[in-house]
């Protein structure tokens, strides 16, 4: 029995540039993290003057077993931050979470 989906994710902020990605699992109520990804800037002095990469393209491996889940509903939580100054430069916060049921079971 095969455990294991992976996720194809596509991240980005055309304006500041994508900072921070990160995606976590919920289920009966424990947050598993499965992938926190600080976005490298090319050409970026001192963090603030330069290009900004605007997009990420990721492949997240869910293993079932390794993030030790449970045949049942659970959630899947993806956080994006951007570049932007605002809130003391942590840059703005975009999350989408979605309902996904985590089925263990073979199927014939």
């Amino acid at each position: 029995m095969d455990s294991r989906a992976d996720v194809w994710l596509e991240a980005g902020d055309t304006d500041s540039g994508l900072r921070h990605l990160k995606v976590t699992l919920i289920q009966e109520g424990q947050e598993i993290e499965v992938l926190s990804h600080e976005v490298k800037q090319p050409g970026r002095f001192l963090g603030i003057i330069g290009s900004t990469k605007k997009k990420v393209e990721i492949t997240v491996v869910l293993d079932a077993e390794t993030l030790q889940l449970k045949t049942g509903p659970a959630k899947i939580l993806i956080a994006a931050r951007d570049l932007a100054w605002r809130n003391n430069f942590q840059g703005r916060l975009t999350t989408l979470e979605k309902d996904i049921f985590v089925d263990l079971n073979p199927s014939f």
